[in-house]
């Protein structure tokens, strides 16, 4: 996509490296458990809807005082934040640590309500 990167019109997806999350909240590319990591996208407060589809991405990684043995995947944009800021997390930081490019994401995100749902499809 041809914009321009971390806008603050723009929310973020934030990409969580090097914490060994749950199988369920792994994003691993096959051939790079390296890279293996989950995502949290900013959300507008009190809204419960995600209109934006273009996200700029972070990415953090293990701070000092990241501890395996205690550690629980952040939730929201709030909590990877604060962890952050805790030490639990490291900076935020672009995408450039992994020298890659500042990269925007074209990525639809559905978030089923309960029209979506197809019949018996359980909460």
């Amino acid at each position: 996509m041809d914009a321009p990167y971390n806008t603050p019109k723009r929310p973020n997806l934030y990409a969580v490296f090097g914490t060994h999350p749950a199988d369920a909240e792994v994003h691993h590319v096959p051939g790079f458990d390296q890279f293996d990591h989950y995502h949290v996208l900013e959300n507008p407060p009190h809204q419960d809807k995600v209109k934006n589809r273009n996200w700029d991405l972070l990415v953090l990684q293990p701070g000092p005082n990241y501890d395996p043995a205690t550690y629980v995947s952040a939730k929201s944009a709030a909590e990877v934040l604060a962890q952050s800021a805790a030490g639990v997390l490291g900076p935020v930081s672009t995408p450039a640590v992994f020298g890659l490019p500042g990269l925007v994401l074209y990525a639809p995100v559905i978030c089923p309500d309960d029209d979506d749902r197809s019949p018996g499809e359980e909460d």
